[in-house]
């Protein structure tokens, strides 16, 4: 389901919390592969091509694109990451166009800034990752070089703009999910595949390619991030062994798969964006 987004602003700072009903690893994760994050990343109708070198200091690009075609580029690099706990991204918006410039500017001015001293300076944004119950709180805090500024964007839809971003991130996480593979599958009356996430050891052996399958299928990886999915699998391992060690006490546990080091830069696109350029 999805949540509602909390924003407050402090100081300098726009503030944005969210509650997602999936694990903490596998939100950070939506947010440091880049085949998921094209997948939620920009507003509701919006789609998105990302490349990104996930590490402190690695640069990234994240390009928007409205309905209608018009590329909104964010370039810029990665601050501070700690693995499940915080990522910080230093974001540039410059390239924006230049209507979209012109109506941050008349916000700032309603806001009370002088149009001498607008700007389009990075923005820092700073995200951390808590449990939160059995799910997420995600906290996003964008830092702007005056108030005048963070209430510019304010005035600007910034709240409806991550919202609409954080139900796409929702459908994301529900496609990732163990659960949301098992109605996935059910869904689609594919009884073979429903069975194999349910029932123990003898009929879920031959789970691998099958799972690594149904998650390029389900998130439309066209470029697959063999260390994402084997991270995620481990979540599915977990829901796989409890189910089995209720059905059958006796069983030993599956072998974890191997942490595998992220490769990078990638760049993907979703199949929408492709035909808009």
């Amino acid at each position: 389901m999805s949540h509602l987004t909390d924003l407050t602003t402090e100081a300098n700072d726009i503030v944005l919390v969210r509650h997602f009903d999936a694990p903490r690893s596998l939100v950070f994760m939506a947010w440091t592969d880049p085949v998921m994050l094209a997948e939620w990343w920009g507003p509701e109708g919006f789609t998105a091509k990302v490349e990104a070198d996930v590490r402190e200091g690695g640069e990234m690009s994240l390009t928007m694109y409205s309905a209608e075609g018009e590329a909104y580029p964010i370039g810029g690099h990665f601050g501070e990451i700690v693995p499940n706990e915080v990522l910080v991204m230093i974001m540039d918006a410059s390239r924006h166009s230049e209507g979209w410039h012109e109506a941050v500017k008349a916000g700032f001015i309603e806001a009370g800034g002088k149009a001498e001293d607008y700007n389009a300076d990075p923005i820092e944004t700073r995200i951390t990752f808590d449990d939160d119950g059995e799910g997420t709180k995600v906290t996003v805090r964008q830092t702007f070089t005056m108030a005048t500024m963070r209430d510019a964007h304010v005035r600007l839809g910034s709240a409806v703009g991550w919202s609409g971003s954080f139900n796409k991130l929702d459908a994301v996480l529900a496609k990732a999910n163990p659960q949301g593979f098992l109605e996935a599958a059910k869904a689609e009356n594919n009884s073979e595949l429903a069975n194999m996430l349910t029932t123990p050891q003898g009929q879920i052996a031959n789970y691998d390619g099958e799972y690594i399958e149904l998650g390029r299928r389900r998130t439309r990886l066209s470029q697959v991030n063999t260390a994402a999915l084997f991270n995620i699998r481990d979540q599915f391992v977990t829901a796989i062994d409890a189910k089995r060690k209720a059905i059958e006490p006796g069983l030993v546990r599956m072998p974890t798969p191997p942490q595998v080091e992220l490769p990078g830069p990638f760049i993907y696109d979703t199949p929408e964006t492709k035909n808009t350029r």
